[in-house]
Order: C-alpha cells, then sequence, then structure tokens
C-alpha cells in the first residue's frame, strides 16, 4: 500500500482491527521500502519505532537533532508528530515499522536472538511477534524464512520453534490499554 505522504510503499503484516486506516488503527506493524530522500509521513496520535532490516544507512533529522541507522543499530522510537525527514545512503532501504495508537495502545521492539528448540509463550498482557531477521527457525515442521514472521498471541497455546542456529531477530510487543 502507499505510504500516507505518497513517497513510497508499505507491506503491512499485521494490523488492528484489520482493514483499519491511520485515522482508526490500534497498532500496526509494515515493513517499508525507502529508495530516496524525503519527509516522513505526518502521523498524528501514533507512537513508532523503525528498525532498519536491511540496506546501508537511513539518516532521520529535524530541528531537535539526527540519528543514523543502520541494520546494526537499536531500534529508533519516535512520536508521528515529528517532522521527520529521511535520507537514504547507499542502496535503498528496508526496515520493519511498529506503530501503536498513543492511550490505546503502546510496544515494544528490540534485537535477540533464538537457537535449538525454544518455546515461545506470549506475555499475559501483550501480542508478542516474533520477526526474522534471517531464515533458520521452524514451526510446525515448517521452516521460514527472512522477513518472515510468528505471532504468539495473549491467550494462546505456547509454541515450540526450532532454530537450525543462532538466529537474529526482532521481538516485537503490542500492549493494548484499557479505555
Amino acid at each position: 500500500m502507499p505510504w500516507k505522504n505518497g513517497g513510497g510503499e508499505t507491506f503491512e503484516i499485521l494490523i488492528s482491527p484489520v482493514d483499519a486506516s491511520f485515522d482508526d488503527l490500534e497498532w500496526r506493524v509494515s515493513m517499508a521500502r525507502v529508495s530516496s530522500d524525503g519527509p516522513f509521513s505526518s502521523l498524528p496520535g501514533l507512537d513508532r519505532t523503525l528498525t532498519v532490516l536491511s540496506g546501508d544507512a537511513l539518516t532521520l533529522s529535524d530541528n531537535e537533532g539526527s540519528v543514523r541507522l543502520t541494520t546494526k543499530s537499536a531500534p529508533f522510537s519516535f512520536v508521528g508528530e515529528r517532522n521527520l525527514v529521511g535520507k537514504v545512503e547507499g542502496r535503498t532501504v528496508m526496515d520493519l515499522n511498529v506503530m501503536t495508537r498513543r492511550g490505546r495502545a503502546r510496544h515494544t521492539v528490540r534485537r535477540g536472538h533464538l537457537s535449538g528448540r525454544t518455546v515461545l509463550e506470549a506475555d499475559d498482557q501483550a501480542l508478542s511477534m516474533i520477526f526474522l531477521l534471517e531464515p533458520g527457525l521452524r514451526v510446525s515442521g515448517q521452516r521460514l524464512e527472512k522477513h518472515d514472521s510468528v505471532v504468539v498471541a495473549v491467550d494462546g497455546l505456547p509454541l515450540e520453534v526450532v532454530a537450525d542456529d543462532l538466529i537474529n531477530i526482532l521481538v516485537v510487543d503490542i500492549y493494548s490499554l484499557p479505555v
């Protein structure tokens, strides 16, 4: 789907509620391809976290300063109202973008790894998603590839996964807040 500002495209992974727009989503997880320099979409009321998945580097700047993000950088969190401008260094950047509606949900994104046989259980308050930064994780005998994801839902059954080797991942936790 096109970005809100028309400057690129997004590959939606998960959204709540299903078929929500920017105006009524509670949360969303997506990947975006950033091929050229330009302003980020203004998304008032949303808290965002961006993690570079591939490409060289993406520098985000505004009057508060700048941050240079690479595939080794920690996830970068910011408010959707922030008037950031992105500058792509070198190759096209692919990123993971997590958004939550302020006051209705919150999220965390962190780097981690899996190895061997692991039982995944969601936090009793969160929807948890494991996003693969490289291939080699098997779930129910099916091998997942780079940029695939596994969701561990609140009140869901524990999920057993098997990593072929040490697998680098992102862990996304989304918490719905009481209304």
